[in-house]
């Protein structure tokens, strides 16, 4: 089957669009299948969502501008995290600057959101949290991706702003069962109780036990 019938087919068929991804994405751009995505989407039986995630397995340059637009403009079944997927797929690192303005500034959160889990830089992504326009867990999951980073962990932790504390809790949470934890424990442990004392600052139930229950197991 070639790319343009696994278009034709993820059109007909919803259903096949993740095997039509994974198919795409090991071929080169096909410019034929790319216009009969974006045909099929101007006449309406392409619906917006699966248009920019099939752009992005296609590599379609020419369709770039679109799918910008499209991330901004448009919302609902997930289209967000496709389209900014989509971006970075196809100019790589070179998208991140407009993943970084819409990051700041679209209006919507989830466009907001999906915008900064593609960039890479930490200092960026947590200048955006502090500023509130993206939310805390967003952050934790870019920052726990790779595995236990000490140094960041700390500066969280051992931080007085309340969005720091969250993205801190919400990393050791994410690491728990990391065994590279074990080895940051007497390090961790001043910064974690302090927070855990702060009458002022909330946290889900679950976390606090979970976190509470990893101090235990030093005891």
């Amino acid at each position: 089957m070639d790319s343009v019938q696994l278009v034709e087919r993820a059109i007909r068929e919803h259903a096949t669009f993740k095997a039509a991804i994974l198919a795409l994405r090991k071929r080169p751009t096909d410019d034929q299948a790319v216009e009969v995505l974006l045909g099929a989407y101007r006449e309406g039986r392409a619906p917006a969502w699966l248009t920019v995630a099939l752009l992005g397995a296609l590599r379609a340059e020419s369709a770039y501008e679109l799918v910008h637009e499209m991330l901004r403009t448009q919302h609902g079944c997930g289209i967000e995290g496709y389209a900014a997927s989509a971006l970075k797929d196809i100019r790589a690192e070179r998208a991140a600057p407009d993943l970084l303005e819409v990051a700041w500034t679209a209006a919507d959160g989830r466009t907001r959101n999906a915008a900064a889990a593609m960039l890479t830089n930490t200092a960026t992504i947590l200048a955006l949290a502090r500023a509130g326009r993206i939310h805390h867990t967003t952050v934790a999951y870019k920052i726990t991706r790779d595995g236990v980073d000490e140094v960041v962990l700390l500066a969280l932790l051992s931080s007085d702003a309340e969005i720091d504390l969250r993205i801190g809790t919400e990393c050791l949470q994410s690491w728990l069962r990391d065994a590279r934890l074990s080895s940051l424990r007497e390090r961790v442990e001043p910064s974690l109780r302090r927070v855990l004392a702060l009458t002022d600052f909330r946290m889900a139930p679950s976390k606090r036990r979970a976190l509470v229950a990893w101090l235990g197991e030093r005891s």
